[in-house]
């Protein structure tokens, strides 16, 4: 994570990592980004969440 999510009640913290385990590209017209959280959090990234992807 590289910045705070907007309008999330519960964000992630700032540089919070993951691995990303599946894209759903056709989600509501948005892009839904699935990841596995090093900290066990359960969180899908949209394509507008402040991240970065190493």
């Amino acid at each position: 994570m590289t910045g705070v999510m907007p309008g999330d009640p519960d964000p992630l913290d700032i540089g919070e990592t993951g691995t990303v385990t599946g894209i759903n590209e056709l989600a509501y017209e948005r892009t839904q980004i699935f990841v596995n959280w090093d900290s066990g959090r359960g969180l899908i990234l949209l394509e507008d969440d402040p991240f970065e992807i190493l």
